[in-house]
């Protein structure tokens, strides 16, 4: 009988980066981590979460964040997924009231698995991955991140 492996998700690797990221303790070793995880993904989510010119007009809340993981389903949406990254470019563009788009956003969580949440909660509050800022960014991929 052969065991049946859970399916590797995106957000699991892209998470599994951002731990190993975080846990570095020089900014060369930062770098140097980011370095070997390159991928079109995670640069598409540091871009979103670092710069500058995006605003998404959401203040979360750790309490918001803790319901929205709680709320969300196991084996969910993942990351990837066209729907988070139309939500995000909604978010960008939308003049709607910051409580109108804590319920749009509380929709979509509830479909997406619990590391996609925490993903996408990092990226909209700006702080997905401590230690690491625009300048450490920019000097793996330099200018993905304008500047003011």
């Amino acid at each position: 009988m052969t065991e049946s492996k859970k399916p590797e998700l995106v957000s699991d690797n892209i998470d599994g980066i951002i731990r190993k990221v975080a846990r570095q303790r020089t900014m060369t070793n930062r770098i140097t981590a980011l370095k070997e995880n390159e991928s079109v993904l995670l640069k598409r989510i540091l871009f979103y979460t670092y710069n500058p010119y995006i605003k998404f007009g959401i203040a979360l809340s750790k309490a918001d964040v803790g319901k929205m993981v709680q709320g969300s389903t196991a084996g969910g949406l993942d990351i990837d997924d066209p729907d988070v990254w139309a939500l995000l470019d909604d978010f960008k563009s939308s003049t709607a009231s910051s409580a109108s788009k804590k319920d749009q956003l509380a929709n979509l969580t509830r479909r997406l698995n619990p590391v996609a949440v925490y993903i996408i909660c990092g990226i909209i509050s700006k702080d997905l991955i401590s230690k690491v800022s625009v300048s450490t960014v920019n000097k793996v991929w330099p200018g993905l991140i304008p500047t003011f």
